[in-house]
């Protein structure tokens, strides 16, 4: 009988499900190891899960079974335009996937998710750019025309195709510039994402894509079944002149707001209570659901210099670091949101609890700078740069709370504490990111300047900056000179012993100790960035680190680069979604380059997603077992760790690092893993089954592996690798020839949908 190949049955899981490095077919078994030494401790371990679990399947949930009736196959759900309609429904069907979902029901979930994410950002990357391109055009000739919805602080609104795009400008002239108005929506997505990832089935959110092109940035985000204030239930429209508080709204957004750590406060100069910022607004749709929008204030203000006011708009804490801080913070300090109105004026409780909201905010930013950014510096050397080259500096900070603007007191540190390696890259990272606000200022300043929607006038000047960037003339000293100004201004004044005479060369020497030239990665990283794409031939240069082609006064041609093209930032779970499906779709393939191809890319997905939330463990566990099967097991480990320290109790991260330790050699460790995922939930048959493999072919142990089979069998009735496992065990070990044809019978009948009653 031939069994599911081993990555056929360990990719197409999701959530630790199954997998088996000992077996791939009944003729091709590993050799099993002697029989261990006894160990009492793991003896005793074993038998309370069997215990425990005897006791439980007495009181067996029907709801552990599938859920295959409640999933629409692929294809079915789409053909409405109307996207939210399809996000809910999309989205809903992922909720409903459990630990023992069959491969079929799962493949048909993420699929529609992720094929809606496609057609979704399609449209918005092709309206996105329109709109872009047009923006200096009248507004009767422009091919989509504005609208006219909702408040002050969104900016330039039009709708196409079902989508609301919100153009990130400083119209108003609200936030001090466009660079703010850009963070402010950023922020939009970043606090959906936040909010999205808490979890409240009640609550319902949009579909939204930010779409940065030629220096601009639009929110695109569908179109919601609601209606202004006519729908509106909860917050303010009109900067909190009037504030709506529908209790039941109320309720769901304490809940919320307690699971992402922020505080109960104060708003409408007293005479109201809200736990998340008062513009954050609920609406109850034309469907009766409860929708959120404006999410942009949702976390709190990072504390800044009294002549920048308005910076509660823009400069917040990330959701990583508020999430961990002991004490909830409030998303409305330091705004006027906050302060008491005339007749409160002397309500010297109201005054007490105001002036505690914004010390708490003032102690988490000390905590910020004196622990948290001192500690991750000290992560950061346990990497080694071997493993460094996988892993992304911007991925790490964000995961530790920490915001970029704070890089500049990462590298004074690394370069104190003589961090070589990490100390270049902090810097690339750095100047790079200025030099990116550059080229999209340079990109606006050029749009109103020409008037003209189309690329080639743009480009040229892009390339005439890069030249003058990684050139040697007197113009490029005067650049660099004003590189060191933003240096200071981005990164909180703090830019370590750099000065700023000479600053191009001080770069290149620094990164040139790490072994890098300094400009081939600032170009790199600059392409990722903006959206530049290089062409092949001085992409392959830039690849191998070619130092040679900076010896010319412009290393740089007009036919170097292609084109500027738009970049899309996205939900999470769109992303995820995608990276799942080329993962399942890589998994099948029965062609070795077209499954490496589709693996490596499914990878792409995944950091992706894991850009948009650093701290979600089922995108870093998926991103994980890809990382191990295209051979990147150093990041693969670290992938599982993290997710470990994410939530030390999840079963499926458990599992997850228990066969990567197993896959390593490292029998002892993985053991103790296994055997603490399955005390995380000891319902989860596929680690009855692969524990149970790993007693039989590794340890020896075939009586506890023969045991661990049965729970296998006796937590899932469907579990076809169990029946099929346990008979190979039967036959090869036991010599058991017509039980384990029994088993194997089982086995087929299950993979081809007839369940099999349990035992």
């Amino acid at each position: 009988p031939q069994r599911d190949k081993l990555g056929e049955l360990f990719l197409t899981s999701e959530d630790g499900l199954f997998a088996n490095r000992y077996i791939t077919t009944v003729d091709k078994l590993a050799t099993p190891r002697a029989p261990r030494t006894a160990d009492s401790g793991i003896a005793e371990r074993q038998l309370k899960i069997v215990s425990q679990l005897s006791q439980l399947l007495t009181e067996r949930e029907q709801a552990e079974k599938s859920s295959a009736s409640s999933i629409k196959k692929d294809g079915q759900m789409f053909l409405s335009r109307d996207y939210n309609e399809s996000f809910q429904m999309a989205l809903q069907q992922i909720k409903t996937l459990g630990p023992n979902t069959r491969r079929e029901d799962r493949m048909a979930a993420y699929s529609n998710m992720a094929h809606l994410g496609d057609d979704f950002h399609y449209t918005v990357r092709t309206y996105g750019r329109i709109i872009i391109s047009e923006v200096y055009l009248p507004p009767e000739k422009k091919t989509v025309k504005p609208s006219t919805v909702g408040g002050i602080a969104g900016g330039d609104k039009y709708i196409v195709q079902n989508i609301l795009f919100k153009f990130a400008v400083d119209s108003k002239k609200l936030f001090g510039s466009d660079e703010a108005a850009m963070k402010v929506a950023g922020h939009d997505l970043k606090a959906l994402t936040y909010l999205f990832n808490g979890w409240m089935s009640e609550l319902y959110f949009p579909m939204v894509s930010l779409v940065d092109y030629r220096g601009y940035r639009l929110v695109g985000m569908t179109l919601l079944p609601i209606s202004g204030d006519a729908t509106l239930v909860y917050g303010s429209q009109d900067a909190g002149k009037t504030i709506n508080l529908d209790p039941t709204a109320h309720k769901l957004l304490e809940e919320l707001a307690s699971r992402l750590n922020l505080c109960d406060h104060p708003v409408g100069g007293g005479s109201y209570r809200m736990s998340t910022p008062v513009d954050l607004e609920v609406h109850i749709g034309n469907d009766n659901k409860y929708y959120l929008l404006d999410f942009s204030r949702t976390l709190p203000p990072q504390i800044t210099k009294p002549e920048k006011r308005i910076a509660y708009l823009y400069k917040h804490l990330r959701p990583e670091f508020v999430k961990r801080y002991p004490k909830k913070l409030c998303s409305d300090a330091f705004s006027p949101f906050i302060n008491p109105s005339k007749k409160n004026q002397e309500n010297e409780e109201l005054l007490s609890e105001i002036k505690q909201i914004h010390k708490n905010i003032k102690e988490a930013c000390c905590h910020l700078t004196d622990v948290v950014i001192p500690n991750f510096v000290e992560k950061l050397k346990e990497i080694p740069p071997t493993l460094g080259a996988e892993i992304d500096i911007i991925h790490e900070l964000h995961y530790y709370g920490i915001n970029v603007r704070f890089l500049g007191q990462i590298f004074a540190i690394c370069r104190r504490d003589g961090h070589i390696y990490w100390g270049a890259i902090v810097l690339v990272e750095m100047v790079t990111r200025v030099l990116k606000d550059k080229v999209n200022r340079l990109l606006r300043e050029k749009m109103e300047q020409f008037r003209y929607p189309g690329e080639g006038i743009y480009r040229r000047e892009v390339v005439e900056f890069l030249n003058l960037v990684v050139s040697t003339s007197d113009d490029t000293e005067l650049l660099w000179k004003t590189i060191y100004d933003e240096l200071l201004e981005k990164f909180e004044n703090n830019v370590g012993e750099l000065e700023r005479d000479g600053l191009q060369q001080q770069v290149i020497n620094i990164v040139r100790g790490a072994g890098h030239d300094a400009r081939v990665l600032i170009l790199s990283r600059l392409a990722t960035l903006t959206g530049i794409r290089y062409s092949l031939g001085f992409w392959e240069q830039i690849r191998h680190g070619n130092s040679q082609m900076f010896q010319f006064m412009n290393p740089i041609d007009e036919t170097d680069v292609k084109e500027m093209k738009e970049r899309l930032q996205e939900m999470n779970i769109i992303l995820h979604s995608q990276g799942f499906l080329l993962r399942l779709k890589g998994a099948l393939s029965k062609v070795p380059e077209e499954r490496t191809r589709l693996l490596e890319l499914s990878a792409k997905y995944f950091f992706r997603a894991i850009s948009a939330n650093p701290n979600n463990k089922i995108s870093l566990r998926n991103y994980g077992d890809v990382a191990s099967f295209i051979g990147k097991m150093g990041l693969a480990g670290h992938l599982f760790r993290r997710c470990i320290e994410i939530d030390p109790r999840d079963t499926n991260s458990l599992f997850k690092y228990a066969y990567y330790l197993d896959q390593t050699k490292q029998y002892k460790e993985a053991e103790e893993f296994y055997l603490r995922s399955i005390e995380a939930n000891i319902r989860h048959s596929n680690v009855h089954c692969v524990y149970a493999d790993f007693l039989a072919y590794e340890v020896g142990d075939l009586d506890a592996a023969e045991q661990f089979y049965q729970l296998a069998i006796a937590t899932d009735g469907t579990n076809n690798a169990a029946y099929n496992n346990y008979a190979i065990f039967l036959a090869i070990f036991r010599k058991k020839y017509s039980d384990a044809e029994v088993y194997f019978i089982k086995a087929n009948d299950t993979e081809r949908g007839k369940e099999t009653p349990r035992r």
